[in-house]
């Protein structure tokens, strides 16, 4: 396809045009979305409401001669970048929701709750479900070590069975530095603590599909 051509009969205001390039490209842009949406937000949006977003954004760019593209590989290199932001703009929005999404799914794992909270998943379940929960728990974990680049000590296995002991955060972080053989931060367990919420809330959602 000649792109170029394309984009200068949208400039020209070309509705036919602006047609033929949004037919060309939504599905594609779509695809890409569909990949970078958790599942957890799939409830609240999806690649199709992506798509046309960026779509929109695009053809009102080319309209106000803010786009020249020379080729085809430029111009999905850019739908690349404005589908990234788009949906990361759709996550934040989602997560500042007064009615965040997340607590639809599991009530009991909010973004404020505590690392002996999350502990008490397992802990203060009764014989029917503690097998279920400690599965949960096993998920998220499995989850997080699959997704990771890269390891780095302490990992989030050492933290959370500190924490299910009910060691406070100050005393995780002696513990791990005598057995790592570095200084481990406060941060760095409140860090990893939220890795296991969320990783345990996108098992909840993927479970749910």
């Amino acid at each position: 396809m000649d792109i170029k051509s394309l984009l200068d009969r949208c400039r020209q205001g070309d509705q036919a045009a602006e047609q033929e390039l949004v037919c060309y490209f939504v599905s594609r842009v779509s695809g890409f979305a569909e990949k970078r949406i958790a599942p957890l937000y799939k409830r609240r949006f999806d690649g199709d409401d992506v798509a046309n977003s960026v779509m929109k954004s695009l053809i009102l760019r080319v309209r106000k001669g803010m786009i020249d593209c020379e080729d085809e590989w430029k111009l999905w290199s850019l739908l690349l970048l404005m589908t990234k932001r788009k949906v990361n703009r759709r996550v934040r929005e989602a997560q500042q929701a007064k009615r965040d999404i997340r607590r639809e799914f599991l009530p009991a794992v909010s973004e404020d709750v505590s690392g002996i909270e999350l502990a008490d998943i397992v802990e203060n379940s009764d014989n029917e479900s503690y097998d279920e929960s400690a599965l949960l728990l096993e998920k998220a974990l499995l989850y997080i070590e699959s997704n990771q680049a890269k390891a780095t000590a302490p990992s989030h296995r050492e933290v959370l069975e500190l924490t299910m002991r009910g060691m406070p955060y100050s005393e995780i972080c002696e513990t791990l530095k005598q057995r790592v053989g570095k200084e481990i931060s406060l941060k760095m367990i409140q860090r990893k603590m939220r890795d296991i919420r969320e990783a345990v809330l996108e098992v909840v959602a993927a479970d749910s599909e």
